[in-house]
């Protein structure tokens, strides 16, 4: 049996999770990286999320995974995997938090750590809500991660470039 105030919680991950909300925050922070004039963030960002988002339809149908009977919300997709782990809680989350870090590097760690403990929320919002399995949100973590991961490594060498630009700017001397 859930508890009400539980099952409160993880619809509210539920809603934060779909495209409704999802997307204009997608938006909104490519925006706000392109008004700190953090090009290559901005395109990392929509990069990371645009292709976590496709990864994950193409997997679902691919796998074709049936959700658990009798979830608490309606969900009309395949199972495998998660979208909301996956996208919402491993890019959006944990890829905002190091791209962030890139920003403010003295705070990469506080905002590595929120990113994290959001996406565990959101993906046992999914189980509690039993419109997924515990492996289908593992999965989606692990899936989401790794596109964060392979996104950063591939604009790294950019990004690095970017902050010794930075530094030049600000200090006239190279960064050391």
């Amino acid at each position: 049996a859930e508890t009400p105030w539980l099952v409160s919680v993880a619809e509210g991950f539920d809603k934060v999770g779909a495209p409704l909300i999802a997307f204009p925050t997608v938006v909104l922070v490519a925006f706000a990286f392109l008004w700190m004039r953090r090009w290559r963030i901005a395109v990392a960002w929509v990069v990371m999320v645009g292709g976590a988002q496709v990864l994950s339809t193409v997997l679902k149908i691919l796998i074709g995974r049936e959700r658990p009977l009798e979830g608490l919300v309606y969900q009309s997709s395949f199972a495998y995997p998660s979208g909301h782990a996956m996208v919402s809680g491993a890019v959006m989350a944990i890829g905002l938090a190091v791209l962030v870090g890139i920003i403010w590097p003295n705070r990469y760690h506080l905002f590595l750590w929120v990113g994290v403990v959001y996406a565990v929320l959101m993906a046992w919002s999914r189980t509690y809500l039993r419109v997924h399995w515990l492996t289908d949100v593992v999965g989606g973590l692990i899936l989401g991660t790794a596109v964060v991961l392979v996104v950063t490594m591939a604009v790294s060498g950019g990004l690095a470039r970017d902050q010794y630009s930075d530094s030049e700017k600000t200090t006239g001397l190279p960064r050391t």
